[in-house]
Order: structure tokens, then C-alpha cells, then sequence
């Protein structure tokens, strides 16, 4: 098994490709003034559903993208949180 900082550099190799793979994801559509006189309440949930349909597009199409994505940000979180742990136990 290798190293932490193979690990690392592995995962800092996956996450300069996600720009390439973003750039065929359709961006997010922009507030217009019929948005503004909305409720927030609706202006929030619409572009949440509009979030959510972007995300599921974007899985769709690139599905070991979007996994390597989660792998590596659980990665980073459980790296953080471990050193987290270490500086605060003493």
C-alpha cells in the first residue's frame, strides 16, 4: 500500500482533471428580475431544483468523474479531521 503522500499526489492528479471534466457541465442559468420579485422562498427552491438537475446531468454523463470527486473530498475531509484530532489531543 503506498504512502500518504502518494495518496496525495494521486488525488491532487484527479482533482486537476475536474475542470476538464466540468467544462461539457451546463452552467447554472442566472437570476433574471422575475426571479428578484419572487419569494425567496421560491426563488431558493427553483434553483435548487435547477442545482440538483445540473448535478444529476452532470453524474449522468460523467459517472467515474463525479465518483472520484466524492472519493477524493471524503479523502481530504478524513485527512483534515485526522490532523485535527492530533493537534487538539494534547
Amino acid at each position: 500500500m503506498g504512502s500518504l503522500d502518494d495518496m496525495l499526489s494521486e488525488a491532487d492528479g484527479m482533482l486537476a482533471a475536474v475542470p476538464r471534466a466540468m467544462a461539457d457541465t451546463p452552467e447554472p442559468p442566472d437570476l433574471t428580475q422575475d426571479d428578484l420579485s419572487q419569494p425567496p422562498e421560491q426563488t431558493l427552491q427553483q434553483r435548487s431544483s435547477d442545482a440538483a438537475a445540473a448535478a444529476q446531468a452532470y453524474v449522468e454523463q460523467n459517472p467515474w468523474s463525479a465518483m472520484a470527486i466524492g472519493a477524493i473530498a471524503g479523502l481530504l475531509l478524513g485527512v483534515a479531521a485526522v490532523k485535527y484530532v492530533a493537534v487538539h489531543r494534547s
